[in-house]
């Protein structure tokens, strides 16, 4: 609230929402229907940042992602990442310079770079390595903030063969699993 108060982002008209020069401030997020858990995120957030005198409105989607065209100056979207368990899908689809999920347009020649070089990598202490050196660029500069981590809980019966957890739940079931 402090920092708020600093940037000239008060509440003029005593409504509960801060303005500044004739504007409110209100945000928008962007979650999906089909992960209920993000709800609850966006019930969090929405209590918390009223505490604070900013308006959140919360916009539930079909599909996963929100438009980059709906015209918003701070984009808050929830949504899952690495699908494969392997950090290049989060890397090259929403952080790379102009990667298409890049909604904040960050761009980092070092980023970049890491990321390229992530690719061509299969030694797993150099791709961790790696991984780590860019997750800490976006920590550094953060054009996103990661706010949850979704716990994952399989259960099956004991007449399941083969069954592995991944890192991934698009891939729990292959070739090797059986019913016996």
């Amino acid at each position: 609230a402090k920092l708020l108060d600093d940037a000239g982002w008060v509440d003029s008209n005593g409504d509960g929402v801060r303005d500044k020069d004739g504007t409110e401030l209100n945000l928008k997020l962007y979650t999906f229907s089909s992960r209920k858990e993000l709800a609850s995120v966006a019930d969090v957030m929405h209590s918390e940042l009223k505490e604070i005198g900013i308006n959140l409105a919360v916009d539930v989607l079909e599909g996963g992602d929100a438009s980059p065209d709906d015209g918003y100056d701070l984009n808050l979207s929830t949504f899952v990442m690495t699908p494969t368990g392997n950090p290049s899908y989060f890397f090259n689809t929403r952080q790379v310079s102009g990667a298409s999920g890049n909604w904040a347009g960050w761009s980092n020649a070092d980023f970049d770079a890491l990321a390229k070089k992530l690719e061509g990598t299969a030694d797993p202490e150099e791709r961790t390595k790696l991984i780590r050196e860019a997750c800490q660029l976006i920590v550094n500069d953060r054009p996103v903030d990661v706010f949850t981590h979704m716990a994952f809980v399989c259960a099956y019966n004991n007449y399941v063969k083969d069954f592995q957890v991944r890192p991934s739940e698009y891939y729990l079931v292959d070739a090797t699993t059986d019913i016996e």
